[in-house]
């Protein structure tokens, strides 16, 4: 009886169940509707906030990277990064191996090969003084990196990086493009930016493999 006015009467047709005709203006008035409604959208608004935060989270995200200068800015992900060493005063030098290796550094007993990106991506110019090696790991076993310096280690966020166009083939240092994982600008301050490349150890390691057999 509480509820009769959302009724407007009933439709009676020989044998058939009686069909209740309803008031639709009194039915979207009821009071019981609308605490529905406006729970589903309480629900509704708490999941674009848990949405939004999701997003937020995801672009507050950290990013650690080691930088280095070889000719240029450049960084690996510090998860390849296993250690960083002084380049040691022998290296063992296999016959027939790439003008783009060094030679082989001697880690502990374990046999490591050394990436000159100079030679590998035919950079012309002089290596300085002072040099490191960054030692790091691919699926294709642990590998050196010559550099210059390493500069810094970076733990950034999603929001502080800025993709950057896809870099053509013209200019210095053959197929370096086709070895970086990721352009990205830097903001270093309101008008100052650092732009990174990030390398892709893995494309770089198979380049090295690609000279070493066309050297044999």
């Amino acid at each position: 009886d509480h509820r009769n006015e959302i009724f407007k009467g009933g439709i009676a047709h020989n044998d058939l169940p009686i069909v209740l005709l309803l008031d639709h203006e009194e039915l979207l008035n009821c009071n019981e509707l609308l605490d529905v409604t406006d729970g589903h959208s309480m629900l509704f608004e708490e999941e674009v906030q848990a949405a939004s935060q999701i997003r937020a989270d995801q672009s507050l995200s950290k990013r650690t990277m080691m930088t280095f200068s070889a000719s240029g800015d450049y960084a690996l992900d510090i998860l390849h990064v296993n250690e960083v060493i002084d380049p040691p005063p022998d290296l063992v030098r296999p016959p027939s191996s790439s003008p783009a290796l060094d030679g082989m550094v001697n880690l502990r007993g374990e046999l490591i090969p050394l990436i000159n990106p100079r030679a590998l991506y035919s950079i012309d110019e002089d290596s300085p003084e002072g040099q490191k090696v960054l030692i790091f790991s691919t699926s294709y076993g642990k590998y050196g990196l010559l550099v210059d310096a390493v500069t810094s280690i970076l733990a950034l966020t999603n929001a502080q990086l800025i993709d950057l166009p896809r870099l053509g083939e013209e200019g210095d240092g053959q197929g370096i493009v086709k070895d970086i994982a990721e352009a990205l600008m830097v903001k270093s301050g309101p008008e100052k930016n650092r732009t990174i490349l990030v390398l892709d150890p893995e494309a770089m390691v198979r380049r090295c493999i690609a000279t070493c057999t066309n050297a044999a």
